[in-house]
């Protein structure tokens, strides 16, 4: 089941206000008439469903990513910068705005929470990240893999050079990522893009040092 306590609040406080809007009001039968427990238990039972539909359809599976051990180095020196020193100076910031008096028209503390918010944010997502990720190691040129650098031409002949990596590079799991791995010296790969397929003919494949 996916419905929980505060979908269970939300369609309660959904369906009283339902129930007392004046337009609905006037189409339900009288509160006397033996019709209207019938009634609201059948709207409650929708309603319920709807939402409880609705938290299962709002459920992903977490994206699992793959990395090079590089990679995840990365990763956690900014995680580990994240929740050290930045961290840190995000709480004395705070705190040194409290001293410019009244809150609620106080810019500085606003914009430091702000800050806060964002950087606790990007600590969530690094976290998961890293819970979710793979590493792999990619030991050679022979075909594509995570952490391979690749030259490629299009059909134009027009040429570049594209890293696999999940960090700043083309993402294995995207369309041209994904239609590269596994390619080798030579291959003409499909790539299905949102703005259109084209395809990729595979130059070199090196690894990143």
């Amino acid at each position: 089941m996916c419905i929980t306590g505060a979908t269970l609040v939300t369609t309660t406080v959904a369906l009283r206000a339902l129930a007392s809007s004046a337009v609905f009001s006037s189409a339900l039968p009288a509160s006397g008439d033996s019709s209207y427990p019938r009634t609201m238990v059948f709207i409650g039972a929708y309603v319920g469903a709807f939402y409880g539909w609705l938290a299962c359809a709002t459920v992903t599976e977490p994206k699992i990513e793959h990395l090079t051990a590089a990679q995840r180095a990365a990763l956690e020196a900014e995680l580990a910068e994240l929740e050290g020193p930045r961290r840190k100076a995000a709480s004395a910031a705070i705190a040194h705005a409290r001293e410019f008096g009244d809150l609620s028209e106080n810019f500085e503390y606003h914009a430091a929470k702000n800050e806060q918010g964002l950087l606790e944010r990007r600590i969530h997502v690094l976290r998961e990240r890293l819970r979710h990720a793979v590493t792999v190691e990619h030991e050679t040129d022979e075909h594509v893999g995570v952490g391979s650098i690749v030259e490629i031409a299009d059909e134009d002949g027009d040429q570049m050079e594209v890293e696999i990596s999940a960090l700043g590079g083309v993402a294995p799991h995207s369309p041209l990522g994904s239609a590269l791995m596994g390619a080798a010296i030579g291959d003409v790969v499909d790539v299905v893009a949102p703005s259109g397929a084209w395809k990729a003919r595979v130059l070199a494949i090196r690894r990143a040092k």
